[in-house]
C-alpha cells in the first residue's frame, strides 16, 4: 500500500537525499505523536534513497531504561554497517578502528562484553570514540552515499545521544543523511534530551519536519486502501474518532461490523490485546517487560516451564505475529508498534510484571550471569521481581561497567539505585565485596563526569560523614573533592581540598601507597601552579615526579612535569621551563594519552607566551590542536592550548584570526569556563578596533568567572577597565584594578599584577588629564603606589614581557604628574616591538606625540603621528587612529605628504610611496622585516605589509629579486 498525505513532508526529505548526494550533509529530525505515521515516512523515504544509491543503516532504542545498553543505537549502527562491509576494520586508520572497533564485539542480545574501550581520561576516551564514529561514517558514504537512521530517539540512552549530537554538529560536508525521530513532547527544552535537540537544531544542515495529523479525506483514502476496507459509512464513523492518526484509524479498522467501538486508544488496543489466550498474553507480557526487543532463544528461555516446551512458545509467537500483535526483526521479537508494548504494560497486573521480571532474571542468569553490560538489565529484572539482595551486587557492576563506557549518566542511575537499596539488603558490604563509602565515592566520580557536580558534592559529603573510615579513603575523599572544585571552576576550594589530601600523607604508613602519594602531589602542584604559587608548585610538582618515578607511575609523572614546567614559566625560568615542557609533551605522545598531550601542548603554548614568543606559540598550539582533530572536536579539552592560541593573535595584531579561532571554538560549545576566556577575547579585540558595543557585548556574553581562576580575573580586569577608559570613565577603571589586585599580589606571577597595574597608572593618568587638558605643561601628583607595586613585580622575574609591560607603567606614572619624556615612550614602544607587539607599540606612538608636541617639536610629532596612522590602518584599530587624528586637529598638523618633484618622480619609476622608498634601501640590504620596523619604528606587521607592495609594484617574485630590480632601477643608493 503506498503513502497516503505527507507530500510536502516527503519532498523535504528527498530534497535532503538530493543534497547529501552533493555532499551536504542533513540531520532530520521527524516529530510527531505516537501513531502518526513517523516510521511509515522513514521506510518511504529510506526506499526512495535504495533508489537513488543511497545505503540505510538503522539504530534502535529501548523503552526501558534498565534494559538499555549504553550505545545501544550505536552498536546497533555498527552491526549493521559490518554486516554490509565486513571489510571495515581494515579500510580505516588503525587508531580510528580503536576508538570505536570494541563495540563491535557484539554477543547474544547485542552484548558487548568482550568490549576494550580505549584508556585514559573520560572525556579524552569519550572524544576519540565520538570522533571514530564520525569518521567510520564518513569513510563508509564515501563508498555509497549513507542514511543513517535512528527511530525513537526518546528512548535513546544519555551516552547515544551525546554521540548523536556530536555527529550532527561534525557531518557537515559529507553524502550522509541522519535521521532522528521522536516524540514532540519528549524533545521539550528541559526534559533529558531537549538540550542535545536544541544544539541539532541550532545546525544550518538540520531539517525539522513536524507530523500532524491526516485530514479527513487522506484518512479516508488510508482506509479506502486497505485490503479489506471499510465501507462508505464504517469510514466516516472511522475518520471521525481517529483524529488524523493513521495507526488508530487503521486499528479501528479491524474490527468487525455490528462491534461496539472502545471511545479512546487505550480501550481499543486493549480490547485487542483482550482477545488473545490468557498463555498468549503471558507471553506479550514477556516481551513487553523485556524492553524494544527480544532475542527469541531468551524469550524461550523466560516463557518455558515444565509444562510448556520450547517449541511451544516459537508457535504461539507465530501465531502473535500472524495477528499482527509481534513482528520479527532478525533473530528478535518486538511489538508492532509502541503503543501496543506500552498498553501491554499498563494493563498487566502487578503479579504478572512481577512473574515476567522473575523469568526474566532467570533467563539472564542462566544465559549472562558474567557478561558485565547484561548486569544493569539483570539488576532491573530482579528488582520488577522483588529480588533485591541478588540485584544490588549486579546493578554495582553494571554502573561500573557503564562509567568504563563512558556514560556517566546510566552509571549515575544505577549507583542510585544501589545506594538507595544498600540499607535495605543484610550484609550489602558482603554481597557487593565492598564498603558503603567506596561506593559512594565511585558515585561521585560518575556524578562529576556526567556534569552533575552538586550531586557529586554530596555523595562525597555522605561518605565523609561514616564514622571509621581509613586514612586511605579520606585522602581519596579529599582528592574527589577538589577534582569536583576544579570541575566547576572553584580553584581555591580545589587547592584546599588537595593540601588538605596531601596533610593526610602523613598518617599512611612509609612507602605504601606510593602511586596514590604521587597522584594526590601532582594534583597538589597543579592547584598551587593555576592560583599562582608558583615556587611551591615546582617544589612539590618535583617530589611527585620523583614518587611517580619509582613506582612507574608514567601517567602521573608526566602530569607532573607539565605542572613544573608551567610553574617554572611563572617565576620567569623560561628557557628551563620550555625545555621541560617539550620534553614532557614529547613522552605525553609516546603514551597516546590524549588528555596529557592536550595538557602538554596547553602548557607548552603557555611558556612561550610568557616569553614573548608569540610566533612559536602559535605553530605549537596550531601543530597540538591538528593532532588533537583526529579525534574531532576537543574544544574543552584543550582549552588552554585554544586561548593561548587567540590571545597570542591578539598580541600579534593578527585580530581576524584571533576572531576566527575564538568563534570557531565557541560553535564547538565548550565549556563555561573557556567560554568565559574566549568572550573577554573578543571583548579585547573589539575594544583595540574602536567598537564599544561589541566589547560591552562580549563582555555580558563572558559569563561569571570561577573563584580563583587568576588569569581569567587578569584578563577581565585588563578588558573591563581599558572599556572604561576609551569610554571616559578612568575611575571606574580604577575600582575596578583596586577589587583584584589583592588577589594578583598573593601569587608568584608577575605578568597579572603588572597588567593590572598598567591599567590602573594609565587611568589614574588619564584622571590627571582631564583635570587641565590633553596637551598640558603643569605637573600633578603621581601614583607610588601602582608604581611601587609594577616596580616589584617586575624586579622579581626577568621575563621580556614583564620588561615592556613595566616600561609602560614607569611611562604612564609620569605621564600622570606631566614629567614622561621622548625617552620614556620611546623605550616603552621599542619593548613591544622586540615582543611583536604593534597594538601597544602604536599606542606609545600617540604618547609619544603628545610629549613631542608639549615641546613643540612639531615637525617630529608629525613623523610620529604619520607612523601611527599608517599602523592604526594596517590593524584596523580605529581607537588609536582616532586619538591620532585629534592630536592632529588640536595641533593643527597636515600630514599630507610633500609631493614629489619632477626629480623625484624620475627615480621613483615603480610608483613607490614615500614610506616604501623608506623601506626600499633597507631590503636592498637584505634586512628582515623586523630589522626593518626596528629601523624605522614601525611593527614588524607593517613592515611585512610594505615589502609586500614593493613586491607588487616592482613585479618581483621574492625579496632577492626585489632587491636586484631596485639596483638597476633607482641611481641612488639611497632613494627617498
Amino acid at each position: 500500500m503506498g503513502m497516503v498525505g505527507r507530500a510536502a513532508e516527503r519532498d523535504r526529505l528527498i530534497d535532503a537525499l538530493h543534497a547529501a548526494a552533493t555532499g551536504e550533509a542533513a540531520t532530520v529530525i521527524i516529530s510527531g505523536e505516537a501513531g502518526i505515521g513517523k516510521s511509515r515516512l522513514v521506510d518511504e523515504i529510506t526506499d526512495t534513497a535504495t533508489t537513488l544509491g543511497f545505503t540505510t543503516v538503522t539504530g534502535n532504542c529501548s523503552p526501558v531504561s534498565g534494559t538499555r545498553i549504553p550505545y545501544g543505537p550505536v552498536v546497533d549502527l555498527l552491526a549493521d554497517l559490518l554486516r554490509r562491509y565486513p571489510d571495515v576494520p581494515g579500510t580505516l586508520p588503525a587508531e580510528v578502528w580503536r576508538s570505536i572497533g570494541w563495540l563491535s564485539h557484539t554477543g547474544t542480545g547485542g552484548s558487548i562484553a568482550a568490549a576494550q574501550p580505549l584508556t585514559g581520561a573520560p572525556e579524552s576516551a569519550a572524544a576519540r570514540m565520538f570522533a571514530g564514529f564520525v569518521e567510520l561514517i564518513v569513510g563508509m558514504a564515501s563508498r555509497a552515499p549513507l542514511v543513517v537512521v535512528v527511530e525513537d530517539v526518546h528512548w535513546a540512552d544519555s551516552a547515544s545521544i551525546d554521540v548523536l549530537a556530536f555527529a550532527a554538529r561534525k557531518l557537515r560536508h559529507a553524502p550522509v543523511v541522519l535521521i532522528l525521530t521522536l516524540r514532540p513532547e519528549i524533545g521539550r527544552p528541559g526534559s533529558q534530551i531537549g538540550a542535545a535537540l536544541a544544539e541539532i537544531r541550532r545546525l544550518a544542515s538540520t531539517v525539522e519536519v513536524a507530523l500532524g495529523p491526516l485530514t479527513g479525506a487522506e484518512v479516508n483514502d488510508l482506509l479506502s486502501a486497505l485490503p479489506r476496507p471499510p465501507t462508505s459509512a464504517q469510514r466516516a464513523a472511522i475518520t471521525a474518532r481517529a483524529d488524523g492518526n493513521p495507526f488508530f484509524a487503521v486499528h479501528l479498522a479491524r474490527h468487525p461490523t455490528g462491534q461496539a467501538v472502545p471511545p479512546g486508544l487505550q480501550q481499543l488496543l486493549g480490547a485487542t490485546l483482550e482477545d488473545v489466550a490468557a498463555a498468549d498474553r503471558d507471553l506479550l507480557i514477556q516481551v513487553a517487560v523485556s524492553g524494544d526487543a527480544v532475542e527469541l532463544a531468551d524469550l524461550a528461555t523466560a516463557a518455558s516451564d515444565d509444562s510448556t516446551a520450547a517449541g511451544d512458545v516459537a508457535q504461539r509467537v507465530r501465531g502473535l505475529i500472524h495477528c499482527g500483535l509481534l513482528v520479527t526483526s532478525g533473530s528478535q521479537i518486538r511489538f508492532t508498534h509502541a503503543l501496543l508494548r506500552e498498553v501491554a504494560m499498563s494493563q498487566a497486573l502487578p503479579t504478572e510484571l512481577a512473574t515476567a521480571h522473575h523469568r526474566a532474571a532467570d533467563a539472564l542468569l542462566q544465559a549472562a550471569a558474567g557478561v558485565p553490560d547484561k548486569a544493569a538489565a539483570l539488576a532491573h529484572h530482579l528488582l520488577g521481581a522483588g529480588r533485591i539482595s541478588e540485584a544490588l551486587p549486579y546493578a554495582l557492576t553494571g554502573a561500573r561497567w557503564a562509567s568504563t563506557v563512558w556514560a556517566f549518566k546510566a552509571a549515575c542511575e544505577l549507583y542510585a539505585t544501589v545506594n538507595r537499596r544498600w540499607t535495605l539488603v543484610p550484609n550489602p558490604e558482603s554481597l557487593t565485596g565492598t564498603d558503603r563509602a567506596s561506593v559512594l565515592r565511585e558515585a561521585a566520580v560518575a556524578y562529576r563526569w556526567a556534569g552533575d557536580f552538586a550531586g557529586a558534592a554530596t555523595l562525597v559529603d555522605q561518605a565523609a560523614a561514616i564514622p571509621g573510615l581509613t586514612v586511605a579513603q579520606q585522602i581519596d575523599l579529599a582528592h574527589t573533592r577538589g577534582q569536583i572544585c576544579w570541575g566547576i571552576g572553584d580553584l581555591t576550594g580545589a587547592l584546599a581540598a588537595y593540601q588538605a589530601a596531601t596533610a593526610l600523607l602523613d598518617q599512611l604508613p612509609p612507602d605504601s601507597d606510593q602511586v596514590r602519594r604521587a597522584t594526590v602531589l601532582a594534583a597538589l602542584a597543579q592547584g598551587l601552579m593555576v592560583t599562582g604559587n608558583a615556587q611551591l608548585a615546582v617544589e612539590t610538582a618535583t617530589a611527585a615526579t620523583a614518587v611517580a618515578r619509582s613506582v612507574h607511575a608514567d601517567a602521573v609523572e608526566i602530569h607532573a612535569r607539565i605542572t613544573r614546567g608551567s610553574a617554572l614559566a611563572q617565576l620567569g625560568a623560561l628557557d628551563q621551563a620550555i625545555d621541560t615542557l617539550r620534553s614532557a609533551l614529547a613522552a605525553a605522545r609516546a603514551t597516546d594519552d590524549l588528555e596529557l598531550v592536550v595538557r602538554a601542548y596547553g602548557n607548552l603554548t603557555f611558556a612561550l607566551g610568557t616569553a614573548g614568543r608569540y610566533d612559536e606559540l602559535a605553530a605549537a598550539a596550531e601543530e597540538g590542536l591538528s593532532h588533537c582533530r583526529r579525534y574531532g572536536s576537543v574544544v574543552s579539552l584543550a582549552s588552554t592550548m585554544v586561548n593561548n592560541l587567540v590571545s597570542a593573535l591578539t598580541k600579534l595584531g593578527r585580530w581576524t584570526a584571533a576572531v576566527e579561532v575564538a568563534e570557531r571554538a565557541l560553535d564547538d560549545n565548550p565549556a563555561p569556563a573557556v567560554v568565559t576566556y574566549l568572550r573577554l577575547r573578543l571583548a579585547d579585540v573589539a575594544l583595540a578596533r574602536g567598537d564599544l558595543d561589541g566589547c560591552q557585548e562580549q563582555l555580558e556574553l563572558s559569563g561569571v568567572i570561577g573563584s580563583g581562576d587568576l588569569y581569567v580575573r587578569s584578563l577581565r580586569v585588563t578588558v573591563v577597565g581599558d572599556a572604561a577608559i576609551a569610554a571616559g570613565r578612568p575611575a571606574d577603571a580604577l575600582d575596578e584594578v583596586a577589587a583584584v589586585l589583592p588577589m594578583l599580589l598573593a601569587q608568584d606571577d608577575a605578568l597579572p599584577v603588572l597588567e593590572a597595574c598598567r591599567v590602573g597608572l594609565r587611568a589614574e593618568a588619564d584622571l590627571a588629564e582631564l583635570s587641565v587638558g590633553t596637551l598640558r605643561t603643569h605637573q600633578s601628583a603621581t601614583t607610588p603606589d601602582l608604581l611601587t607595586m609594577a616596580d616589584q613585580a617586575a624586579d622579581r622575574s626577568p621575563m621580556v614581557a614583564v620588561a615592556a609591560l613595566h616600561a609602560e607603567c614607569v611611562a604612564e606614572a609620569a605621564r600622570a604628574s606631566a614629567t614622561d619624556t621622548e625617552e620614556l615612550w620611546v623605550a616603552a614602544r621599542q619593548a613591544n616591538l622586540d615582543l611583536g607587539r604593534p597594538y601597544p607599540a602604536a599606542y606609545c606612538d600617540v604618547r609619544l606625540a603628545t610629549v613631542q608636541l608639549r615641546r613643540r617639536a612639531r615637525a617630529a610629532a608629525s613623523v610620529t603621528l604619520r607612523r601611527v596612522v599608517e599602523d592604526a590602518q594596517a590593524l584596523g584599530a580605529a581607537g588609536l587612529l582616532n586619538d591620532a587624528r585629534r592630536l592632529v586637529e588640536l595641533a593643527g598638523l597636515d600630514l599630507t605628504p610633500e609631493p614629489e618633484t619632477p626629480k623625484q618622480a624620475g627615480r621613483n619609476p615603480g610608483g613607490l610611496t614615500p614610506r616604501e622608498l623608506e623601506v626600499l634601501p633597507l631590503l636592498m640590504k637584505g634586512a628582515t622585516n623586523r630589522m626593518i620596523g626596528r629601523t624605522l619604528f614601525i611593527s614588524e606587521r607593517t613592515a611585512s605589509v610594505h615589502v609586500s607592495n614593493i613586491l607588487g609594484k616592482l613585479h618581483a617574485s621574492n625579496r632577492t629579486e626585489a632587491a636586484r630590480l631596485a639596483q638597476r632601477l633607482y641611481l641612488d643608493k639611497h632613494p627617498r
